[in-house]
């Protein structure tokens, strides 16, 4: 009795270690396609040049589905934003045009490998960064000292993060360029530790989203997985042995595709490993007769609410992430991370 119960503990830890890496595989793929992580880089910058602090919120869960959303990416050309072109001051300096000024500084511009007007940049090193704010002071500035055009552009970003740290800091800096170069730098890479944190926690809710319809779509019911298991000793065999496959928390070692594209290969992967568990109910999407399987789960005499609550507890079980469902399967199985 112990041993069934044991491999029954094992071919839960599976199935949520190989889904909770599918959802991971399927963020990342869609981010990828979408370009969020440069979407979100520009929505950053574009408050930190911004009359109000804002940049925390930039990264809220509302804005990371937003960049989901197809649509164009940021173009830094000038005439896109309805902003002059670097070098000429305006009244009402904008955050678009404050935006379009440091996309088009030359340290920022010889980042972009993508043709065309649309961005992908999707970092900018803080030597970069301070490196833009140098050569802005000098096209922007009023001429002099290195310390008054950083003044100056300090007065033209008025109230926004950047503005506030070059009025406060100018005066201490001096003309020393390389000390300048160093506060600049040290200070945007603290905002983008800041920014990235933020994002990362905020993602959780979009891991949250696409768990919920890898569940649904594949069929994941936590009750209805554990009763096969518990009752199906060949399926149990089928598991013990998937299990003892796994070299690494690298869901694609052992696998076999033809696939090349990391994301791809992992969520190929993925789904060989969850197609052996067909008879515990698991469906694999678009797969011949897929949606014939998954009507049955609802409409066969299965109790709606159940299905339900073994749906809403692999959601949340997923949600814990699959390296730790690996971990746990190791444990489980006594073996030792790597064999």
């Amino acid at each position: 009795m112990q041993s069934v119960i044991l491999e029954v503990a094992i071919g839960l830890a599976l199935v949520y270690y190989v889904s909770a890496t599918l959802v991971s595989g399927v963020a990342e793929g869609l981010t990828r396609l979408m370009n969020t992580r440069s979407k979100m880089l520009w929505a950053a910058l574009a408050r930190l040049l911004k009359d109000d602090d804002e940049s925390a919120r930039t990264l809220g869960a509302p804005r990371i589905f937003q960049s989901l959303v197809p649509g164009a990416q940021f173009d830094p050309r000038p005439e896109a934003l309805n902003a002059p072109a670097p070098g000429v001051t305006a009244a009402g300096y904008s955050s678009g045009q404050r935006l379009a000024d440091f996309a088009g500084a030359p340290s920022v511009k010889g980042l972009d490998y993508v043709t065309g007007g649309r961005t992908k940049v999707t970092n900018v090193p803080g030597a970069v960064f301070a490196s833009a704010i140098l050569e802005l002071a000098t096209i922007k500035g009023t001429g002099g000292t290195v310390q008054a055009r950083l003044v100056s552009l300090a007065a033209a970003y008025g109230d926004s993060p950047i503005g506030q740290f070059l009025a406060t800091r100018a005066a201490q800096l001096g003309d020393d360029v390389d000390k300048i170069t160093d506060e600049l730098s040290k200070w945007f890479d603290a905002q983008m530790v800041r920014l990235t944190e933020t994002y990362r926690k905020n993602i959780k809710y979009v891991l949250a989203v696409i768990g919920l319809i890898v569940a649904v779509l594949c069929n994941l019911d936590t009750l209805r997985i554990a009763d096969g298991l518990r009752t199906d000793a060949a399926v149990r065999q089928v598991v013990t042995a998937t299990v003892g496959d796994l070299t690494s928390a690298d869901i694609t070692a052992g696998c076999q595709t033809t696939v090349t594209d990391p994301v791809e290969k992992t969520l190929n992967c993925g789904l060989q490993k969850l197609d052996k568990m067909a008879t515990l109910g698991v469906v694999i999407p678009f797969s011949e007769g897929w949606s014939d399987r998954w009507s049955s789960s609802w409409t066969g005499g299965a109790n709606p609410v159940s299905h339900v609550l073994g749906l809403a507890v692999t959601v949340g079980a997923m949600a814990l992430g699959g390296p730790m469902w690996f971990d746990f399967l190791m444990f489980l199985s006594g073996r030792k991370k790597g064999g």
